[in-house]
């Protein structure tokens, strides 16, 4: 079931054209009505797709039918579900950011500070763990936590080394997962995901 409470979807034709974005304000069983600044006019009748992300599902397709149209306001009608791209914890993007690892674990699991903090590299990444490169040598079993720096609100999460693998250029890379990551940091890593993917998928269809 779609969110109701200002939840941000995207509005694309049948044929996967981004029309417009707006704000989701009141769901039905069969009608949606959606807020925007300046919307195109929309015939009665049109079918049209809205894009929107599940805290539960993931990123949602619908197919829905315009009953109503304004310069702020549609109502969209007879909706139904046509995909989920993935689930929450499946969604990967790939990405290039740098960022350091300022605390590791011991065998323990004691917090160690490092006196000087390891680059490294994040090349893909979920709501469940990362792949990076680096330098520094990690084996299995490792655990730092990850500084995620991306956006607004910076995390720290505690991530546990899986496998290793060596990368065309020398480095090695790291196949990670989160540990006992919080409802809250998923939240604000998924949205992340979220955006990036949306990002993505607007410039496939710019350059198609």
């Amino acid at each position: 079931m779609l969110r109701t409470v200002h939840q941000k979807v995207e509005i694309y034709s049948k044929k996967d054209a981004l029309i417009t974005t707006g704000v989701l304000v009141d769901v039905t069983d069969h009608n949606m009505e959606i807020l925007g600044d300046i919307f195109p006019h929309f015939d009665t009748g049109e079918t049209l797709k809205v894009c929107a992300y599940d805290d539960m599902k993931g990123i949602c397709w619908y197919s829905a039918i315009v009953s109503f149209s304004a310069i702020d306001r549609i109502i969209l009608t007879d909706y139904h579900l046509l995909d989920v791209i993935q689930r929450r914890k499946s969604i990967k993007v790939k990405t290039t950011f740098e960022t350091n690892i300022y605390i590791v674990y011991d065998v323990d699991e004691n917090k160690i500070t490092l006196e000087n903090p390891i680059k490294i590299v994040v090349r893909d990444i979920s709501a469940g763990g990362i792949f990076f490169t680096a330098d520094q040598i990690f084996f299995e079993g490792n655990q730092f936590e990850f500084y995620f720096n991306q956006g607004p609100k910076h995390l720290r999460i505690k991530t546990l080394i899986l496998r290793r693998q060596d990368m065309n250029n020398g480095k090695k890379g790291y196949g990670c997962s989160f540990i006992d990551a919080t409802e809250k940091e998923q939240d604000i890593l998924f949205a992340f995901l979220w955006e990036v993917q949306r990002l993505q998928l607007k410039r496939m269809q710019l350059n198609s």
